[in-house]
């Protein structure tokens, strides 16, 4: 790949048109009218570039006369720059992309202009499909010659335009991509081995040389868009090597000057001048090391610059003067037009005149506008006969290349206008030197009377044409109307372009002339007069627009004087009337807020900055009652104390004040206050009289309330109250059991059984003492000790109790399905205890987990997002895993509740002696139930109102608790008591029937008292076998009636084999207490 070595290229922006002079100027090459034009361009540019590569970017040519009467319009701009200077791009305004015929509102056939070898570069617009430039415009164009990418960007705004940062960014990273893929920063590898997988050649095989695109940006827009724009472009990362400002010349640009790595030239383009830019571009081809900037006059060039190709573009340029001369189209038709100007005679310095009528009716349909309004000293000729109005016509009537102007002006200002025309018009046909000024109008009818003073105004009336009514409406004096008018009013003639510029258009909506990218007026004329095909255009309809009222005396009396500015208008002497106040703000707090916390700060500065350009002075104006002001210092630290609504501070241009203010919290209610602190603005400046924009911020200052930490207090009395009675009727449950547990009907429900359950229910309780505690009786760490403990002792104490139950019912389950299948089985306490160990292991494991990766907290929740407001709770470090863990827990524990409730269910049918198996199974009822009434309650409660949720977590837990012990301690109680009262009556039954019992027997039952207790036992089964053979749902054989003797070999203690029959639900409970004794 070859390097690319250091080189001077040139560049060109063409404004000149392409005949040198006029129609009629020029005869011979060498005559002295031959001035400017592309002739003289061409020959500078081939003497000054030395044959070194060259650019030329032309801007078409398309106000001359020469273009508008050629027979190919201003397609003759392609017949000369590339038909005979071989260019190959040219540039324009943007407004061309609406000029042919079947794009906007002219009749003009573009069609020859457009090709793709003579492509429009315009670079900030986005042009649709359907346009018919669409094929032929392009956003960079890429000199081979030079290597240079030229964009152009023009007039922001305009039709079809986009942001023209955006635009010019855009295509800078384009360019910066082209020539990355060109190999311009070195070779591309990843391209390399593309190239050799697709081509099947090596790299050497495929080397190609190397380009690098400098990027050049032509610019043309007003200074401030410019100045923006740049400094976006320039800190572009890519940003351009030289940008080239055509509309202005602005001073610090004069020259070549390097801005942020981006040479700068700026000037404005003429076509009487030759402008080159010289660039060196630095070894490598990357980079431009230096621009020279060159301009020179070409009105008129050396004879030894008029070499051959001078004389032959010279000569054929001529030829086509004459084809345009001799072509001349027709445009519309027309009424008579008489002649406009002849000698010393001017008829529109007279009055109304019919060219004036045409041109001003032209722009203002062209724009839209109100009202339309021109000079009279421009238009002249001898006018035309009725019918056809040709191209010559038209620049007969007016010669001059003036654009079109647009505005909103006020009708007070509107006033102003006229008054100013009429003040210095002659209304003579003569050619006086200010008859010009007479402005000639369209869509309005302006009435005077030449017989008033001249001191004072002349106008009697002012009327506005309502297209919809037609008819006229007077002027309202505060109305805005829009106008149009010419560039030669709004930028050079006499005071109009004061009286239409910023300076006097400033009430609010009005908007000063603007000189925009439209044609020029002879152009839309013809657009205009294309409309008149089939009826003539006729001047004088809708009738007389310049009146000389002599019947009205009195004159309109938009004339002001100091006294008749309204409040927010100041006296404007240079224009002798009243203009709005300025806007903009004199002075303003730097700071839009200013926010107090009783708890951190009760003091605030904020600062005062005046930004007008004069002296003014503030005073206080409001502010709320609870906050003063102290002190204000300036930036000298001179700091004075006074009352703020009684003295007046001067504030200079630029200067800052500072000022103290403080709030005073015990005159506010707690909450957050909003208040505004303005001040005013006082004789600004020259502005006299005018009060300007007050500066205001705004102060937020919070008063919490007292804190409010919503914890427990005496409520958690309640909680160790009902600790105490659950505790206090488990540990009575268990010493009752320890005390009774040789009785028959204890030993039946087995005391280790119900020991566990009473013990559960007791740890359980214990739970309700950590959910009683909160940050108010102990510290952070305590609380969080204790929000951990609930989980802890709840878990314990639900596993022994729950454990206990479901042994139980298994027991039973399992004795009874072995009555079923007629044999006889011995359960174990290795049998029951699985359960147990089963449920501690995985609760223990939960909860330890829980303990160690997402430990409950004590943490405080402020109520809805107040501060001062908060409640405690017990929350996981990491809540997700505390959740999933809590639904873990639930799974670990309702799993045997389930199991248990199955059980319950298979052995609801046996008999009311094993009724502990409805017990359980009412007691998981109860739990189930409560969860259901618990659960949801819990959620209803809201997280703020803790009292409410303590007294439920207490509760449930409580009911839980007691209703467990109720339900099997009660019970066993009461038929306790029963059967030590039927043992008594027996006991009295014994004493009575020992006579008749036989001597064996009598002498076996006296002696000691263990004979007596081993006695009621043998009685007590007895009397429990003789209730017969029959379990619930089994059937059973008879057994026989025991003896004495048999009824010894029957005790509890027997040794029988476990292998016969169980016959009754006698031996279940032989077999129930044998199962205890091994316990």
């Amino acid at each position: 790949m070859s390097s690319i070595l250091a080189r001077t290229v040139h560049f060109l922006v063409g404004g000149a048109t392409l005949l040198s002079g006029g129609l009629s100027d020029c005869g011979t090459p060498f005559d002295a009218s031959c001035e400017s034009g592309i002739s003289n361009l061409d020959a500078l540019m081939r003497n000054m570039t030395a044959d070194e590569p060259t650019l030329l970017l032309p801007f078409l040519d398309s106000n001359s006369p020469f273009v508008q009467m050629h027979p190919l319009s201003w397609a003759v701009n392609r017949l000369v720059y590339q038909g005979m200077l071989g260019l190959k791009v040219f540039s324009a305004a943007p407004s061309l992309l609406a000029q042919h015929k079947v794009d906007g509102i002219s009749s003009r056939d573009l069609s020859a202009l457009q090709t793709s070898e003579f492509p429009f570069l315009l670079s900030n617009v986005a042009v649709s499909p359907g346009n018919s430039w669409s094929a032929y415009q392009i956003p960079v164009y890429f000199d081979e010659e030079t290597g240079l990418a030229v964009m152009s960007i023009i007039n922001n705004g305009e039709l079809f335009t986009v942001d023209q940062v955006e635009s010019a960014i855009g295509l800078l990273n384009d360019i910066e991509r082209i020539n990355m893929q060109s190999g311009c920063y070195g070779s591309d590898s990843g391209q390399s081995l593309y190239d050799s997988y697709f081509n099947n050649k090596t790299t050497t095989e495929t080397e190609t040389e190397t380009k690098c695109w400098i990027p050049v940006i032509v610019y043309s827009d007003v200074r401030t868009t410019f100045e923006d724009w740049l400094k976006a472009v320039a800190n572009h990362d890519f940003p351009p090597a030289l940008v080239v400002n055509i509309e202005e010349k602005i001073e610090k640009y004069a020259e070549p000057t390097l801005v942020d790595g981006v040479w700068v030239v700026s000037y404005q383009i003429d076509s009487s001048q030759y402008d080159q830019m010289t660039i060196q571009i630095a070894d490598g081809g990357r980079s431009v090391e230096k621009v020279e900037f060159i301009t020179l006059n070409m009105d008129s060039i050396p004879d030894e610059l008029k070499d051959e190709s001078y004389v032959r573009l010279q000569t054929f340029l001529r030829q086509l003067a004459t084809e345009a001369a001799g072509n001349d189209p027709v445009v519309g038709q027309s009424v008579e037009v008489p002649v406009q100007r002849s000698g010393t005679y001017r008829r529109c310095k007279a009055g109304m005149c019919e060219t004036g009528n045409l041109y001003t009716d032209a722009i203002r349909w062209y724009t839209g506008s109100d009202i339309a309004f021109q000079g009279s000293g421009g238009f002249r000729g001898s006018g035309w006969e009725a019918g056809g109005v040709q191209v010559s016509d038209l620049w007969g009537a007016l010669p001059f290349d003036n654009d079109v102007c647009t505005g909103v002006i006020s009708g007070a200002n509107m006033f102003q206008l006229f008054n100013y025309s009429l003040y210095y018009a002659t209304f003579e046909g003569e050619d006086t030197q200010t008859g010009g000024l007479l402005l000639q109008v369209s869509g309005m009818r302006l009435s005077f009377n030449l017989q008033l003073p001249m001191n004072t105004t002349r106008i009697v009336k002012m009327e506005i044409w309502d297209e919809e009514t037609d008819t006229y409406s007077d002027v309202e004096p505060h109305k805005l109307y829009s106008f149009a008018s010419d560039s030669f009013i709004c930028s050079a003639y006499g005071s109009y372009p004061v009286l239409l510029g910023e300076e006097s258009l400033d009430r609010p909506g009005e908007v000063p002339g603007f000189i925009g990218d439209a044609p020029i007026i002879q152009m839309v004329v013809a657009d205009y007069l294309a409309q008149f095909q089939d009826s003539p255009y006729d001047p004088y309809i809708p009738g007389s627009r310049l009146v000389n009222r002599t019947d009205i005396l009195e004159p309109l009396n938009f004339v002001q004087t100091a006294d008749d500015c309204l409040q927010g208008e100041y006296w404007e002497t240079n224009n002798s009337t009243c203009v709005s106040c300025p806007t903009e703000p004199s002075a303003a707090f730097l700071s839009e807020t200013l926010e107090f916390d009783a708890n951190d700060n009760l003091y605030g500065l904020i600062k005062l900055v005046n930004v007008a350009p004069s002296k003014v002075r503030v005073m206080a104006k409001s502010l709320p009652s609870y906050i003063s002001i102290e002190s204000v210092t300036n930036e000298a630290g001179n700091m004075t104390h006074f009352n703020i609504f009684e003295n007046k501070i001067g504030v200079l241009p630029g200067e800052t004040l500072t000022m103290n203010v403080t709030v005073d919290f015990g005159a506010l209610e707690p909450g957050t206050a909003q208040g505004s602190v303005a001040f005013s603005v006082i004789d600004w400046g020259s502005f006299s009289g005018c009060t300007g924009r007050d500066a205001i911020f705004e102060v937020f200052a919070r008063k919490y309330p007292s804190e409010q930490l919503n914890q427990l207090g005496n409520l958690r009395y309640a909680g160790y109250v009902l600790t105490g009675i659950a505790c206090a009727l488990a540990l009575g449950a268990t010493a009752w059991v320890v005390v009774y547990r040789e009785k028959q009907v204890v030993r039946v429900m087995q005391p280790i059984f119900l020991c566990a359950i009473s013990m559960g229910v007791f740890i359980m309780a214990l739970a309700m003492i950590p959910t009683s505690i909160d940050d108010e009786i102990v510290s952070q760490e305590s609380a969080d000790i204790a929000c951990m403990a609930v989980p802890w002792l709840l878990s314990i104490g639900f596993t022994i109790s729950m454990s206990a139950l479901f042994s139980k019912l298994w027991r039973i389950h399992r004795l009874f399905a072995a009555t079923r299948r007629g044999r006889r089985v011995q359960l174990k306490a290795k049998d029951v205890i699985a359960p147990f160990a089963v449920m501690l292991l995985l609760n223990v494991s939960v909860v330890l987990t829980w303990s160690i990766w997402a430990p409950l907290k004590f943490v405080r929740v402020p109520v809805l997002n107040e501060p001062w407001n908060s409640y405690g709770i017990c929350q996981s470090e990491n809540e997700q895993l505390g959740v999933v863990l809590l639904a873990v827990a639930f799974v670990v524990n309702g799993g045997p509740v389930a199991a248990a409730a199955y059980v319950a269910y298979q052995v609801r049918k046996v008999s009311d002696e094993f009724s502990e198996a409805k017990r359980v199974g009412l007691a998981l009822f109860i739990w189930v139930q409560e969860f259901l009434v618990v659960g949801p309650m819990y959620f209803l409660i809201e997280s703020d109102n803790p009292s409410g949720r303590y007294f439920l977590e207490i509760g449930s837990v409580f009911v839980v608790s007691v209703s467990t012990l109720s339900i099997f301690f009660v019970p066993i109680i009461r038929s306790k008591l029963k059967h030590s009262k039927m043992f008594s009556r027996r006991n009295l039954g014994d004493q009575k029937n020992k006579q008749s019992l036989p001597e064996s027997i009598a002498d076996s039952q006296g002696g000691d008292q263990g004979s007596l207790v081993d006695d009621r036992n043998r009685l007590e089964q007895y009397s429990l076998r003789q209730k017969g053979p029959r379990v619930t749902g089994v059937h059973c054989a008879p057994t026989p009636t025991p003896t004495a003797t048999n009824t010894r070999e029957l005790s509890p203690s027997s040794n029988a084999s476990k292998e016969v029959t169980l016959a009754s639900k006698s031996d279940i409970m032989d077999t129930l207490e044998e199962g205890e004794n091994e316990e």
